[in-house]
């Protein structure tokens, strides 16, 4: 009888890692639903403006955010 069975360890990993996907359980951490939105603000002559407040609705619900000093935002 043989202790260490590579075929059975084999079996019970694919059989677990099948079991865990369809759970529905993430492979890899997403932020905020896996959708990133940015930009930058500006003018019509091109300047970027700070301190503007977004308001970004996704199905995901909602998020604010404001616009940093060279008018870059991300949410």
């Amino acid at each position: 009888m043989r202790i260490f069975n590579p075929s059975r360890i084999t079996r019970s990993f694919v059989l677990g890692l099948a079991c865990w996907l369809a759970s529905g359980q993430p492979l890899l951490a997403q932020e905020k639903g896996g959708r990133i939105l940015s930009g930058v603000v500006v003018t019509q002559k091109n300047e970027a403006v700070e301190g503007v407040s977004l308001t970004i609705v996704s199905s995901a619900g909602q998020e604010q955010v404001k616009s940093k000093p060279d008018g870059r935002f991300r949410a």
